[in-house]
């Protein structure tokens, strides 16, 4: 036995049936609709499922990518601590070419003082040729020296 039912205006409008159209409904039809949403229904969970599968996909390359991002940042840790063993290596040989230049440089002067004095005393010519020889070497080490530390 089929017997006919009437919907409200408000389900009517949610099924698309005009105003003035008769809002009546038999069961066999109102099992047709209940179907109708089942089906949009299974279709709304299927589109929720893909886009759950996108977003766990977008999550597993983000943390891919984390992963890499924080092995850069180690390997710029690693870069700094080289730099900065290598920053107090080159002050260390500045200050051994320094004070190798200084001791040089102070030698110098002394052999100058040196002749100097031995000139004055007129002392003889090969202990002047032999010290005028000394300054003359120890003068172009500390040039070279000089060239290599501004290269």
């Amino acid at each position: 036995m089929k017997t006919k039912k009437t919907i409200s205006p408000k389900a009517g409008k949610m099924l698309g049936v005009k105003k003035d159209a008769l809002l009546s409904i038999s069961h066999d039809d109102f099992g047709a609709i209940l179907e109708n949403i089942s089906d949009k229904f299974s279709i709304l969970i299927e589109g929720q499922a893909g886009l759950t599968e996108r977003v766990d996909r977008l999550e597993t390359r983000f943390d891919g990518m984390e992963n890499r991002f924080d092995g850069i940042e180690n390997q710029f840790v690693g870069l700094e601590t080289k730099f900065d063993g290598l920053e107090t290596t080159m002050n260390s040989n500045f200050q051994t070419v320094f004070d190798y230049l200084s001791r040089i440089d102070d030698e110098l002067q002394d052999i100058k003082k040196e002749i100097g004095r031995l000139s004055r005393t007129k002392a003889e010519n090969t202990e002047v040729s032999a010290l005028s020889l000394r300054v003359s070497r120890l003068e172009k080490e500390l040039a070279e020296m000089r060239k290599k530390v501004a290269a």
